[in-house]
């Protein structure tokens, strides 16, 4: 499961230390150990180690520096809709999908959130 599959794209990583700095690049693939055999993929469930595979802690240290400061203004502003929303699916990238990585309409969310932090905007619902 979702620990097979973290563990794939770690020894994927420890196979250079580079790759932890810079990552493995766009188009790698890495293997899970699952009980039929062996499953290659290019993305792991858990989100933060998807950009750590993809761009390493320099692509990581990029998006979720902005994240993090995007869920504390929502942690802060929890009355508000987009907010509430932006909180839900963070905690939901940690447990259960990809969803940064593999979703454009979270994105769609996020830029709503950074135009009412940037603005000090809040929802009209």
């Amino acid at each position: 499961g979702r620990v097979n599959d973290f563990m794939g794209v770690v020894y994927s990583l420890n196979k250079d230390p580079f790759f932890w700095f810079f990552g493995k690049g766009i188009g790698a693939l890495f293997d899970v150990d699952i009980p039929s055999g062996v499953w290659t993929t290019h993305y792991s469930h858990f989100t933060p180690i998807s950009y750590i595979f993809l761009g390493g802690w320099i692509m990581f240290l990029a998006v979720y520096g902005k994240l993090i400061s995007l869920l504390i203004y929502c942690l802060k502003n929890m009355n508000d809709y987009y907010s509430m929303f932006f909180v839900y699916y963070f905690i939901t990238s940690f447990i259960g999908g990809a969803i940064y990585f593999t979703d454009p309409f979270i994105w769609m969310f996020t830029g709503v959130i950074v135009y009412q932090k940037k603005w000090n905007r809040k929802a009209i619902v």
